[in-house]
């Protein structure tokens, strides 16, 4: 490891983990202590990576309030430093946090809502790729279509939940006066996916998820149409014209 390299992570541990170690003798203080320098700039990176939550999660933190989100925030960057450059790409592990932070525990949805805009975080984040269309199949065998693969497409994606997330992100972006939405009885499938206009989701019946579900896992075309109910032929349709594949 470099010089450079070994006081970069010797920086970041003292920053964000703080663990000071001997970082503090390399900082000039200029008139300001060196571990007051460090402890400024700690301060500093803490309240950007809250911020970064803040932009990544805005239905969650509009719908709980500032407090709230700021106390939650707090502890989530404290127990998990960025492990990647972009801010974009921080909080892969918030809605699992959000699970068993406890101030939480009466609003059992908040993770699934966070698991809602970490996904169109990601659908909006991800590479481009060639999508497959129908024309492509036209190149295969008719005899090898049973065993057909699927690569799914890494700007899409599909979301289970209990609640209405995908009603109560609506409702938190709203303006105020907006109908707050009913949080029981209102299970959905969810396809999320990058289109020019942007992120759009979707609601799936159950036959459609769950074919959909097995494409995307890769499962061979007989495997994922086995005991699908319907004819498949639209959903089949429907999905490449959403561009769910990326060629191979």
């Amino acid at each position: 490891m470099t010089a450079l390299a070994e006081l970069q992570r010797r920086f970041h541990a003292a920053l964000l983990e703080g663990r000071d170690g001997s970082v503090a003798s390399l900082i000039q203080g200029n008139g300001i202590a060196p571990d007051r320098r460090l402890q400024i700039y700690r301060n500093a990176a803490r309240l950007l990576l809250m911020e970064a939550l803040k932009a990544n999660f805005p239905a969650t933190c509009r719908i709980v309030g500032g407090e709230f989100f700021a106390h939650a925030a707090a502890e989530f960057v404290a127990r998990h430093p960025p492990r990647q450059p972009r801010l974009a790409e921080y909080g892969a592990e918030f809605p699992a946090f959000l699970a068993a932070f406890a101030p939480a525990s009466s609003l059992p949805w908040l993770p699934d809502l966070a698991r809602l805009e970490w996904a169109m975080l990601a659908c909006q984040e991800a590479e481009e790729a060639p999508a497959l269309g129908a024309a492509d199949l036209e190149e295969s065998a008719p005899e090898t279509l049973p065993q057909l693969r699927f690569a799914p497409h890494p700007a899409c994606c599909l979301l289970a939940s209990p609640w209405p997330v995908d009603r109560i992100r609506s409702f938190a972006l709203a303006p105020e006066g907006e109908s707050a939405p009913a949080m029981q009885g209102d299970p959905i499938r969810l396809l999320i996916r990058r289109t020019p206009a942007g992120i759009m989701l979707r609601r799936l019946g159950n036959a459609e998820f769950t074919l959909l579900e097995r494409l995307l896992a890769s499962f061979a075309l007989d495997e994922a149409l086995d005991g699908v109910e319907g004819d498949p032929a639209p959903l089949l349709a429907a999905a490449l014209r959403d561009d769910l594949f990326a060629k191979s």
